[in-house]
């Protein structure tokens, strides 16, 4: 198990990932527009304990698959898991599939 510092290969690819898991974020102006006036004050708040969180989230779970598989592990953490343990790997891929599927309503 190795563990590189810095592999210039596949930045484009994480910061596509990156960018892929806070695409929500062209719906934000519109959410503020339908929120009440008098709760739109929180909304800046939220909006940064929301994306502070999922950022720290995301940071972990890198670390944590990167700590365990090192440089053996592919561009896509449910790749890595399939291979070391089917159940695990699937029940991520269902998952991700899911999040996918059920987060935009299907009339739009």
């Amino acid at each position: 198990l190795s563990h590189a510092t810095l592999i210039s290969d596949g930045f484009g690819t994480a910061i596509a990932m990156v960018l892929f898991c806070f695409g929500g974020h062209a719906t934000l102006p519109s959410l503020h527009n339908q929120m009440q006036v008098e709760e739109r004050h929180l909304f800046d708040r939220a909006v940064n304990i929301g994306f502070a969180t999922a950022g720290a989230c995301y940071a972990l779970l890198a670390a944590a698959a990167y700590f365990v598989f090192g440089s053996c592990c592919a561009d896509s953490i449910t790749l890595t898991l399939i291979a070391t343990s089917p159940i695990v790997g699937r029940v991520a891929t269902v998952t991700v599939l899911l999040n996918a599927l059920l987060a935009v309503p299907a009339w739009m």
